[in-house]
């Protein structure tokens, strides 16, 4: 897994931007925090942090 970009959603946003919100992400989530899920970018709310679809707050996340 070492050769997967992480990125701590705390700190990279870049994740809420328009051109993103269809994009395929992986996320490791406070539930979760082992197993990759995949997921969408849209489905994660930007205020919470949560993604509506596992209903867990993502800690990380990276572009597929």
């Amino acid at each position: 897994m070492s050769d997967i970009n992480w990125r701590d959603i705390k700190i990279d946003e870049s994740i809420f931007e328009l051109e993103n919100s269809n994009r395929g992400i992986l996320i490791l989530t406070d539930v979760s925090w082992k197993l990759p899920r995949t997921t969408v970018c849209c489905y994660v709310d930007y205020h919470t942090r949560i993604d509506r679809a596992s209903e867990e707050k993502v800690l990380y996340y990276a572009f597929l």
